[in-house]
């Protein structure tokens, strides 16, 4: 099943993309960004967690 995306006022919510790994690792590896999660993520972590998020959004929608 191929998920399009939902739209709302503010964003739409979508499938990951290539594209959007690079801004999320940023994100991860931020102490401030992070500051209630146990760590911070390096690249590989934060990739590896996209991918999840993007199989989920696969099996569930």
């Amino acid at each position: 099943m191929q998920y399009l995306g939902v739209p709302t006022e503010r964003l739409v919510l979508r499938q990951w993309r290539e594209a959007d790994l690079a801004p999320f690792a940023l994100l991860n590896a931020d102490p401030e960004v992070m500051a209630y999660f146990p760590d911070t993520l390096d690249s590989q972590q934060s990739d590896a967690m996209a991918r999840r998020c993007a199989s989920l959004i696969e099996q569930r929608g």
